[in-house]
């Protein structure tokens, strides 16, 4: 289930996963749609919600403004790179092995994605696992301005 939130999403950079010394600062995504989802390779759900979440990625990356970036919670790079390499996740995921983001976005458990408009205000939080139809249904209502509960 969606829920709208309305608030500018916290910045952050950090390391991209299988890219050494290579970063991203969320604040260098501005201008577009940001599909933020948090994940790890241990989390079932997070496991469960990935093809999904890959199709969904597939289906809106040929339109113009819209950018998947995953971030890994509390897990170790092989892992990350592995589970990335299984589920064929290749959009960026970015590195946060001590979970530092989880309070700032207010979230307890993974998966948790977010819909970011390009002005960088969240317009929706899915907890657990997001389904393709509704994640495209988010970014397309985003895109075209509009905001609602879900």
């Amino acid at each position: 289930m969606a829920v709208s939130v309305h608030e500018s999403a916290p910045d952050f950079e950090l390391p991209v996963i299988g890219h050494q010394g290579s970063t991203i600062a969320l604040s260098s995504l501005k201008g577009q749609v940001i599909v933020l989802n948090f994940w790890a390779s241990w989390c079932h759900p997070c496991r469960d919600e990935a093809p999904g979440l890959r199709s969904a990625w597939e289906r809106s990356r040929g339109q113009q403004g819209v950018l998947f970036l995953g971030v890994n919670e509390m897990d170790d790079e092989t892992s990350a790179q592995e589970f990335q390499r299984q589920f064929q996740m290749t959009y960026p995921s970015v590195f946060d092995p001590s979970a530092s983001l989880a309070a700032d976005y207010g979230f307890f458990g993974l998966p948790v994605t977010y819909v970011i408009d390009a002005q960088g205000v969240m317009r929706y939080r899915f907890t657990g696992p997001v389904t393709e139809s509704a994640l495209v249904d988010a970014v397309r209502l985003v895109l075209r301005g509009v905001s609602k509960e879900a």
